[in-house]
C-alpha cells in the first residue's frame, strides 16, 4: 500500500470516490537478510486463446472498497497475487 499512496490519494479526493478501485504493484521485496523480489503466487495467462506455461509472480494486485465511515475511509477488499 505505501508504493500506492498517491494513487489511493487521488482515488479517495473524487468526491465521492469510485466505490471500488484496483491498484498494482510490480514487486515485493524480500525483508530480512535475502535480496531480490519475493514469489507471491504461481499463475498463467491466456495469449492467443491458450494458457500459457504456470510460472512465478512477483507483483500484488490490492482491491481498496470505499466506506466513508471509517477513518481511513476504506477496507481491504482483496489482495492477490498479480
Amino acid at each position: 500500500m505505501r508504493d500506492n499512496t498517491d494513487e489511493i490519494n487521488k482515488w479517495l479526493s473524487g468526491n465521492p470516490p469510485k466505490p471500488m478501485e484496483e491498484f498494482n504493484t510490480a514487486s515485493v521485496p524480500l525483508q530480512g537478510p535475502l535480496a531480490g523480489d519475493a514469489v507471491t503466487g504461481r499463475g498463467t495467462s491466456l495469449v492467443d486463446g491458450k494458457v500459457t506455461e504456470v510460472q512465478n509472480t512477483k507483483g500484488v494486485s490490492l482491491r481498496l472498497m470505499y466506506d466513508p465511515s471509517l477513518d481511513p475511509p476504506y477496507v481491504v477488499f482483496s489482495s492477490l497475487p498479480k
